[in-house]
């Protein structure tokens, strides 16, 4: 008996000495020291990219996967109102689900591409009062020893979907994730001139009388308040992405109806809404 005693005090010994080396985590940790953080029950580790980057990229092994876009934000549990990533408190979509994902009692460990997505968690968590959520930053940034390498190619079976209008000078190329989400969106355009008999690019298309077209100009003239048309087409492609369609914004004569949504921005965009129809129609 008094053996038993003796091996079950040097085992709680033990235990106890093992509990007492675990090395502190410290308030920051990046990816340049995590590996010294791994594999502890008092952390959650968790990647909010997703399968394709996971898969394609490569990943840190010990790191559970909850995907920002395919899950999080698509399925309304954080929503970027305002399509930045500055979390707002109208941002949360559902407290309970994410409380639920997050454990509380546990140091969290995130961690995504560049550390933009984990930024934005991060701020979410510690609005609901989590008190031990670390940004650890990229993979990008990761050269430990516990990587495992993706194959640099792996796609999931994204859709793509182009359109044009009537006239065939305004197109559009819109990619959904496998979830129906527009994430990526390229807008052309062309002018064509009855003096070459050609249809000239967007850029060359407005190049002349830019500032007639509502735009300012990269030759000197100014119109005031306005944006360049390369600038105007960003912002429209940036409103079809966080409005994933054609963005409510844009009153019947296809201009953007409030300057406060994008600024600057009053190009004609009637062209592309028939382009954007034309993509789908289906």
């Amino acid at each position: 008996m008094k053996k038993f005693l003796l091996l079950v005090a040097v085992l709680l010994v033990t235990l106890g000495l093992a509990a007492c080396g675990a090395k502190k985590i410290p308030a920051e940790v990046t990816m340049d020291n995590v590996d010294e953080y791994l594999g502890r029950a008092d952390v959650q580790y968790v990647d909010l990219r997703g399968f394709q980057d996971k898969m394609a990229s490569g990943y840190i092994s010990g790191f559970e996967m909850i995907p920002f876009f395919e899950y999080l934000e698509a399925e309304g549990v954080l929503v970027r109102t305002d399509g930045n990533w500055e979390f707002d408190a109208a941002d949360l979509g559902s407290q309970a689900r994410l409380k639920g994902l997050f454990d509380e009692d546990k140091t969290i460990f995130l961690m995504c591409g560049s550390g933009t997505r984990a930024a934005y968690v991060m701020a979410a968590l510690e609005s609901l009062g989590y008190e031990n959520v670390i940004n650890v930053g990229g993979i990008a940034d990761y050269t430990g020893d516990n990587k495992v390498a993706g194959d640099g190619s792996y796609t999931t079976n994204s859709m793509i979907k182009t359109g044009v209008n009537e006239s065939g000078s305004y197109s559009i190329v819109l990619m959904y994730d496998v979830r129906g989400r527009i994430i990526d969106v390229f807008l052309d355009a062309a002018h064509y001139s009855k003096s070459t008999g050609v249809f000239n690019s967007l850029k060359s298309a407005y190049a002349d009388g830019c500032v007639d077209y509502g735009m300012n100009c990269t030759d000197g003239e100014v119109n005031e308040g306005k944006l360049a048309w390369s600038e105007q087409r960003d912002a429209l492609e940036a409103a079809i992405i966080a409005a994933n369609g054609w963005p409510g914004d844009l009153n019947e004569d296809g201009d953007f109806a409030s300057v406060d949504t994008v600024v600057g921005v009053s190009i004609g965009v009637d062209g592309w809404l028939e382009a954007f129809n034309d993509a789908t129609a289906e």
